[in-house]
């Protein structure tokens, strides 16, 4: 590992407030042009490591390195290479849009022969020519979020770190963002925290899990679901029929603790329920259990078929073992 192709270098991070230990000697390493997802459980430790590595945050012990410059000795060359998109973008209502991009290049200190051409290329690249001259307060939230993006951007700088970017976005809206980080990322290094895993399996090549403070993984995402497939097996099963009664019957069933994921769909025949239940190798096949109990509540079984793991299942048995 070359140290000119390291961009985030995170040694033993702690935060501690008080008595409690928010990020426990947490290590990892993000290279030039990779898409990294920080993932993790509500209070794992996700944002305070992420302030740290912005610099908002002092640690309570250890370093992070930003492209070869200490965030504590050399803040100002760090905040200089890093475009930071927090949860809620801090942007000005009254300002318009062009006008808010030019004050952020401002404050990240673009030189001022330079600001109007890197403040339409932000424009540009974020989709945002015909909203430039309208006032902030005046856009959708996904708009807001494209503007959000734009300022992180604007300086031009060679790591975006972005915290749960769609996050309140309908559908639509998701969709547009994730595209978007996707075209970043052909021209930046990005680090992306979200609770949305099929955006992170989506969008990365590697991610950082962290729970209750500690480092749990650092891995390829192919790799960890490999790790999954290798120890255990999915069945995805749907059904029709009473779906409350029958789901209150299959909750007393012995499988139904390997149950995930329980949700409503609906198509031109009907609605329906859906799960998975996953089952290492060392335990019986529950298939048959599963298509029996379903039919004896008076269900409709309409499939049941083995599913490839996904990054939810292998975060989710990963947090399993941390509770374990």
């Amino acid at each position: 590992m070359q140290a000119d192709t390291v961009v985030i270098e995170a040694n033993g991070l702690c935060k501690r407030y008080g008595k409690k230990l928010a990020v426990d000697a947490v290590s990892f390493f993000v290279n030039k042009g990779e898409v990294v997802g920080l993932i993790g459980p509500n209070g794992a430790g996700k944002s305070t490591t992420i302030r740290m590595l912005t610099g908002f945050l002092p640690p309570s012990s250890g370093t992070v390195e930003v492209a070869g410059f200490d965030v504590s000795r050399f803040p100002i060359e760090v905040k200089k290479r890093i475009g930071y998109l927090p949860e809620m973008p801090p942007l000005y209502p009254e300002m318009t849009v062009r006008e808010f991009l030019h004050f952020a290049a401002g404050i990240k200190l673009v030189p001022r022969s330079a600001r109007r051409e890197c403040v339409e290329r932000a424009i540009e690249r974020c989709g945002l020519k015909e909203m430039a001259p309208r006032r902030i307060e005046h856009l959708s939230k996904g708009y807001r979020q494209r503007v959000g993006l734009a300022q992180a951007i604007v300086h031009g700088p060679e790591l975006v770190i972005l915290d749960e970017p769609t996050a309140g976005l309908d559908p639509q809206q998701v969709i547009e963002v994730r595209n978007l980080v996707g075209e970043l990322s052909e021209r930046m290094t990005v680090l992306i925290s979200s609770h949305i895993l099929s955006e992170i399996d989506t969008i990365c090549s590697r991610v950082v899990v962290i729970g209750r403070g500690q480092l749990l993984a650092v891995e390829r995402t192919d790799a960890l679901k490999a790790r999954l497939e290798s120890r255990g097996r999915v069945v995805s099963v749907r059904f029709g029929g009473e779906l409350d009664a029958v789901t209150a019957s299959i909750e007393t069933c012995p499988w139904y603790a390997n149950a995930r994921d329980l949700r409503r769909e609906e198509d031109d025949r009907g609605e329906f329920c859906a799960f998975n239940v996953t089952w290492s190798e060392d335990e019986p096949d529950p298939r048959n259990a599963v298509a029996g109990a379903i039919i004896e509540a008076g269900g409709n079984l309409d499939s049941i078929q083995e599913a490839r793991v996904s990054l939810e299942d292998a975060f989710l048995a990963l947090t399993k073992e941390e509770d374990s």
